[in-house]
């Protein structure tokens, strides 16, 4: 959501994700339900960042408040 993906991409990665899902499952690794709350715990992770992030302006400001270095040089 914050750095979107090209829809080139998306098959691959959906593949890429199926695939380790279901060999976790058949090696035994892990059950079911850890599978699912996996998943589960991704996406409340992306949409906990993704209401959190902020953008450059708002990061420098932060920053500016919360510390007396200098910012120039990371904010290029």
């Amino acid at each position: 959501m914050l750095a979107p993906v090209s829809y080139v991409f998306w098959p691959p990665l959906l593949a890429w994700t199926v695939s380790v899902s279901i060999s976790r499952l058949l090696m035994y690794r892990h059950h079911i339900l850890d599978v699912l709350g996996g998943i589960l715990l991704g996406f409340s992770e992306a949409l906990v960042l993704s209401m959190l992030w902020v953008g450059k302006d708002t990061a420098a400001f932060l920053m500016s408040w919360l510390s007396d270095e200098k910012q120039d040089e990371w904010i290029n």
